[in-house]
């Protein structure tokens, strides 16, 4: 269980998992990776101040696998 908050976020993303997290991709509505932050933790923060508002996906990639949350930006 893998989760996202705030979401609408503006500044900050929080990721929550129940398994490592190692790496968080942010893609935006092209599908271009705009955001790549590598980790070894299971709750992170990420700086999300530079997106602009609008709708990305997130892929999480954790010890047990990956997954993919949307995103919205305001």
């Amino acid at each position: 269980c893998t989760e996202l908050f705030p979401n609408p976020a503006k500044n900050v993303l929080n990721i929550n998992s129940a398994y490592a997290i190692k790496e968080v991709e942010i893609y935006d509505a092209l599908n271009r990776l705009v955001k790549r932050r590598k980790v070894n933790n299971k709750n992170i923060q990420i700086d999300i101040s530079n997106l602009s508002a609008g709708s990305y996906v997130v892929k999480i990639n954790t010890a047990k696998g990956s997954v993919k949350k949307k995103l919205i930006v305001e």
